[in-house]
């Protein structure tokens, strides 16, 4: 079981690193947190993206109209990007995402490895409520349809998660830089 200072911290990085990522994705989201109901009709994309490590496991999940990703797709690469573009798209969305996650957790001394983001259309979707493992659940009303990004994590341990919140600058690189060992 997760400890309430640790939670509130999780999920409150969950939040604002989606905010991040999708402003910086050009995807009109203002997410706020919430069980998202039903996602509409539109076909839609889903990437998921698990990670592990000694102190917290999980998977990163988010789910927005095809229509959408299509829209956010850069249009330097592609101006009419076919549907395998937009998934992998959509699956760099979900690691972008977990990657600024990552970078703040390690901040804390809480180290992840991170799987192959995985992405696929789905035209007609169960929307499962949240679980006992749900850190953060946001949602986002986009014209008709829904943005929703579930975040599910389980701790190794019941004792707490994360360390001192101020680690020295240099063992934190900024989001996009480059690092070789």
């Amino acid at each position: 079981m997760m400890q309430e200072t640790d939670y509130v911290f999780l999920r409150d990085c969950v939040l604002a690193c989606a905010r991040d990522v999708f402003a910086s994705c050009s995807i009109p989201a203002e997410l706020h947190e919430g069980d998202v109901e039903e996602l509409g009709a539109l076909p839609h994309v889903v990437a998921c993206i698990g990670f592990s490590g000694e102190k917290l496991r999980g998977m990163l999940t988010v789910v927005a109209p095809l229509l959408l990703m299509q829209a956010a797709y850069p249009k330097e690469i592609s101006l009419s990007p076919d549907e395998d573009q937009v998934l992998d798209w959509a699956g760099e969305v979900s690691n972008q995402l977990l990657g600024r996650i990552k970078r703040r957790l390690v901040a804390r001394g809480v180290t992840l490895g991170v799987s192959t983001p995985r992405a696929l259309l789905a035209d007609q979707l169960a929307v499962a409520r949240s679980t006992r493992t749900s850190i953060c659940v946001l949602r986002s009303s986009v014209g008709d349809s829904l943005i929703g990004v579930w975040f599910d994590a389980e701790p190794e341990s019941d004792g707490p998660l994360f360390e001192d919140p101020d680690p020295p600058p240099e063992a934190v690189a900024d989001a996009g830089d480059l690092i070789l060992f």
